[in-house]
């Protein structure tokens, strides 16, 4: 037990010390992503959009059409679905960098979602696949911030 508390104690201070120098976002070129609000109007259009997308299957779609997919769904807040098409951009795509931040965006997501355990594993497995990454500092600081939540 008391082991335990000490671990909480010094998770707590290490997130605590890094929330100031917290690492930058990867600028992500999938969704650009910046989770807003739209207006009424805004968001009937881009439902609409959505709309002709949808008729699709997730497995039919082009890499171009998932990007856009994928932006809609974030966009409209649907979140398991943009996490779909995600999980299906990254098997479908040769290019590693979209890879990589597909993988960013999943776990971004899982984190914003409140799914603290899901995001933690997310960006571990990130941190496993690509540890001399750039955005390392992120996903690490992120996967530590998931792991202090679920305690």
């Amino acid at each position: 037990m008391k082991k335990i508390f000490y671990y909480s104690l010094i998770l707590h201070s290490v997130v605590v010390a890094t929330t100031s120098i917290k690492p930058q976002h990867p600028k992500a070129l999938i969704t650009k992503h910046s989770i807003e609000k739209t207006d009424k109007q805004k968001k009937q259009e881009l439902k609409k959009k959505y709309n002709e997308l949808a008729h699709k299957t997730i497995k039919g779609m082009s890499e171009e059409e998932l990007r856009e997919y994928i932006t809609l769904c974030v966009s409209l807040e649907y979140y398991e679905e943009a996490v779909k098409g995600l999980e299906q951009l990254i098997a479908l795509t040769k290019n590693m960098i979209i890879t990589k931040e597909a993988r960013i965006e999943i776990a971004d997501i899982h984190f914003e979602k409140g799914n603290w355990k899901t995001a933690a594993d997310k960006y571990n497995e990130f941190i496993k696949l690509y540890p001399a990454d750039k955005y390392i500092d992120y996903a690490q600081y992120k996967a530590l911030v998931s792991l202090f939540y679920c305690l």
